[in-house]
């Protein structure tokens, strides 16, 4: 109906708002919200791909990408492309290579920090650990990063004071773990108890 009416407009006339489209055409309001919200959706996929095409992002990253952040996925990952890795799909070395695209610094701050993040998630995934001693956590990100050990401290060190790690002493050994895991562990021992 929406062709019909505006033709070859129809793109703009969708830009233009709702009321555009109900003002033109016999569909409600509530229709065309939807209709307006979708192509917005659309585009911002659109943009999302282009972005991220030469940082050979897989579909499925993209999708999930697009999911957690809406309309708003573009503007995110240019302000900070490591916000990406809150979306299910988006691993480290997607959001690395396109933070590497836009220019972004190997030793920014929002980079160590999801470099120290990434590497004690890493270790939960490939080997069960819930914690890991802040040594081995340095070490790991360390190599994921590709920077001395100092920034990869530093790294760790920011996300433990930003909340993205939790950092305890347990027994007698400084570890870190992701909030969750750190949960988990507490409501175990908890329950033990």
């Amino acid at each position: 109906r929406i062709i019909a009416a505006f033709g070859t407009g129809a793109g703009a006339a969708i830009e233009a708002g709702p009321d555009r489209l109900v003002g033109g055409t016999d569909i409600t309001a509530e229709q065309a919200a939807a209709v307006c919200d979708a192509w917005q959706a659309g585009l911002a996929m659109a943009r999302l791909v282009r972005l991220v095409e030469g940082a050979g992002w897989p579909m499925d990253a993209v999708r999930s990408a697009h999911a957690r952040f809406g309309a708003d996925v573009v503007e995110v990952a240019r302000d900070d492309p490591y916000l990406l890795l809150l979306a299910e799909r988006v691993r480290f070395a997607h959001a690395d290579r396109l933070a590497e695209q836009l220019g972004v610094p190997r030793d920014d701050a929002r980079r160590l920090v999801a470099g120290a993040v990434a590497a004690v998630r890493a270790a939960r995934r490939q080997d069960g650990h819930q914690h890991l001693p802040r040594r081995e956590a340095v070490a790991a990100a360390t190599t994921l990063l590709g920077v001395d050990v100092m920034l990869a401290a530093d790294g760790l060190a920011r996300a433990v004071d930003r909340g993205r790690l939790v950092g305890e002493l347990l027994a007698d050994e400084d570890i870190v773990a992701l909030p969750g895991a750190h949960a988990d562990e507490l409501a175990l021992a908890s329950g033990v108890q």
